[in-house]
């Protein structure tokens, strides 16, 4: 007869030895980080360390899983020659097998697998999770980077709750251009170097800026990089793009700018590695301290170069800055704005220098990498309302030119207007207590009025240019100007506007009923033109003679 109990003392044993012989499980209670600030126009920005602690239990199954889920898109780097979708992201567990390469399952979920484990069972009292890169761009400024370790084989995570692992902040801090005095460009002297103005570069928050050497730093060890993947691993670029600058004139920046913890080197392009720098050559004449310098292609008024962070300290928060020069030296310790004019005289109106600056994308395969290049703003791509730079009133590049209005001329009703123009622009080129005398300059006089007192009004009209020496006063009669045009009015009275491609152009009018001492005559009245124009920008200013 069948005796049940012992059939269920039976069952009971066995079900002891099949609990016996299961696998315990690693419990943890949740995801924690330490949190970081990093860059929001980085597309592979590094977290901190994702860590599960405090955890519990053991286990001798023959791997653990886990996943990783963030809310910015995942941008680590693919291994070559490791299993499909493997990255330079790395997970650890305490008293496990070997560094497991985080291998891409989604846009923003990476899978870790920790294998083999000893046969004996191990405790395990945390998991983390290093070198894990996101595309901060994907976020809106100021918001959090979170990361989730979620459970798997062999592995209970009992929090949902996900780790705050960085902040997103905007790379540079408020842009500033400094101009020095104003700079003369009517000369062909080519050799004379003018400091036009300094730009002032800072990073928004501490380690904002990265070399290549740091960059390879952030890489943990034995990920399987390969040696020529890890030669290409770039700094911080950014781009500096200057406006507003004068079409003929040569422009240079230094190529190397040093300045308390940080150093920048110019590089030919965005996607050039820091060891692409640019040689440096030299401007002015033999007295002039050499200076390396690289010129900025400029197209239609603006140009840009490319900086690569080369050295930056990151013990002290915001230090490091490239300063604003309290006096235009030719040192090389900051981003100087320079020029030497060309070939031939410059002429026109100019507007005052501008600048602005940003991080800048990067096609190279190595880290930092920036969201898409764009044409720099004020501070940023990703933060276009930042307070704009700053541009005093100054480092405006003076135009070659002096526009004077002549309120009243007469040449009818018996009166004629005697007219002088004065060239004193010697000097209006000027190199410490050294004077460059102008070439002959001309004025263009044209004339808008009627031929008769209070008559139909002319179409405006212009009479031949007058030439003017420089350091001479050209005097002529309005009606000795008028009948040298080919087809000259009966008379005019009105007004007239003379621009001279000179500085230092003054003007003077006399008007007479008849010069002279024929009887009845004498007459007359005269006055100085107002100048209504001599630098650029339409300030209304005048000349400041040279001493």
């Amino acid at each position: 007869m069948l005796d049940f109990r012992k059939v269920l003392l039976g069952l009971s044993v066995a079900g002891l030895g099949l609990v016996g012989t299961a696998s315990a499980q690693i419990s943890c209670p949740g995801t924690a980080a330490v949190t970081k600030t990093v860059r929001a126009e980085g597309i592979t920005e590094s977290l901190p360390n994702i860590t599960a602690g405090a955890c519990t239990g053991t286990t001798n199954t023959a791997t653990i899983t886990f996943t990783v889920t963030t809310n910015a898109p995942i941008t680590n780097l693919l291994l070559t020659g490791t299993t499909t979708n493997s990255t330079d992201a790395q997970a650890t567990a305490a008293g496990l097998g070997p560094v497991a390469q985080g291998v891409l399952v989604n846009a923003t979920t990476m899978q870790f697998t920790i294998s083999p484990v000893p046969a004996a069972p191990t405790a395990v009292t945390g998991i983390t999770i290093s070198n894990l890169r996101v595309n901060a761009s994907a976020l809106p400024v100021g918001s959090a980077v979170t990361a989730l370790i979620s459970s798997g084989t062999g592995l209970f995570i009992s929090s949902a709750t996900p780790a705050q692992a960085a902040f997103t902040q905007t790379s540079l801090a408020a842009t500033t251009f400094t101009g020095f005095a104003n700079v003369a460009i009517c000369t062909s002297n080519t050799t004379t170097v003018s400091p036009v103005g300094s730009v002032k570069i800072s990073e928004n928050f501490n380690s904002a800026f990265t070399t290549a050497g740091e960059e390879a730093a952030f890489e943990p060890p034995a990920t399987g990089i390969p040696t020529v993947l890890l030669g290409t691993v770039i700094g911080t670029h950014i781009a500096v793009t200057f406006g507003n600058l004068v079409a003929g004139v040569n422009y240079y920046v230094p190529v190397s700018v040093v300045s308390g913890n940080l150093t920048l080197t110019a590089v030919p392009a965005a996607n050039s590695p820091d060891t692409a720098a640019l040689a440096g050559g030299s401007i002015g004449p033999a007295a002039t301290p050499t200076l390396g310098v690289t010129q900025v292609a400029v197209t239609g008024g603006t140009g840009t170069v490319f900086y690569s962070v080369t050295h930056d300290s990151t013990s002290i928060d915001s230090t490091g800055s490239v300063g604003v020069a309290p006096a235009p030296a030719i040192d090389g310790t900051q981003i100087v704005l320079y020029e030497v004019l060309g070939s031939s005289t410059v002429g026109g109106v100019t507007t005052p220098p501008t600048v602005s600056a940003s991080v800048v994308g990067n096609t190279a395969s190595g880290y930092p990498q920036f969201a898409a290049a764009v044409s720099p703003t004020a501070v940023s791509a990703k933060n276009p309302t930042t307070t704009p730079p700053t541009t005093n009133s100054q480092g405006i590049l003076s135009s070659c030119s002096t526009t004077m209005i002549f309120p009243y001329l007469l040449n009818t009703g018996g009166y004629d207007t005697g007219i002088a123009l004065t060239n004193a622009g010697l000097g209006s080129s000027v190199s410490g207590n050294t004077v460059t005398p102008t070439t002959t300059g001309s004025c263009t006089l044209t004339l808008w009025g009627s031929a008769t007192l209070n008559g139909t009004a002319l179409t405006p009209f212009s009479l031949p240019a007058i030439t003017v020496a420089a350091g001479q006063v050209y005097a002529f009669t309005l009606s000795s100007a008028l009948m040298a045009m080919t087809t000259p009015p009966a008379g005019f009275a009105g007004y007239g506007i003379a621009l001279c491609n000179f500085q230092g152009g003054h003007g003077f009018a006399f008007l007479a009923d008849g010069f002279g001492t024929s009887p009845g005559k004498g007459l007359s009245q005269g006055y100085l033109a107002p100048i209504i124009s001599d630098v650029f920008n339409n300030i209304a200013q005048a000349v400041q003679e040279p001493l």
